[in-house]
């Protein structure tokens, strides 16, 4: 009983020593939403869609949805993301939603316009 205990209090102690593993964002920029308040992360350089997934993960995030990047987003593409309204500069950033066939949906960091673009064309990646 006394050794159980013993293993238990180091297998506790050492759990509670080891810091939580929080996601990165080495090669990309922070920034919180303008409406809420959560911290993304944003690449430096563009890439395509693919890519973006990778890179997130490499962050140890996930590239976000539109869901996550637009609270109120109802679908389709030419309506605003007031979350996303951060920049002065017109960086399109990555969602994880794909579109019809080959495209995948964006947002403009500048206006919050959500659009379409083919896949393999370059935007930044944004993890949640």
């Amino acid at each position: 009983m006394k050794k159980i205990l013993c293993v238990l209090m180091i297998c506790l102690s050492l759990v509670m020593t080891k810091p939580l593993l929080a996601g990165t964002c080495e090669g990309g920029e922070e920034f919180q939403g303008a409406v809420n308040g959560h911290t993304y992360c944003r690449s430096n350089s563009t890439m395509t869609w693919w890519a973006a997934f990778e890179w997130c993960k490499k962050q140890g995030r996930k590239l976000a949805s539109m869901n996550q990047l637009c609270i109120d987003w109802a679908g389709g593409s030419g309506n605003l993301c007031p979350n996303m309204v951060v920049s002065t500069d017109n960086r399109y950033v990555w969602s994880s939603n794909p579109h019809i066939n080959i495209q995948a949906v964006y947002v403009v960091l500048s206006s919050g316009y959500i659009g379409v673009n083919n896949r393999s064309g370059g935007a930044f990646a944004v993890c949640y």
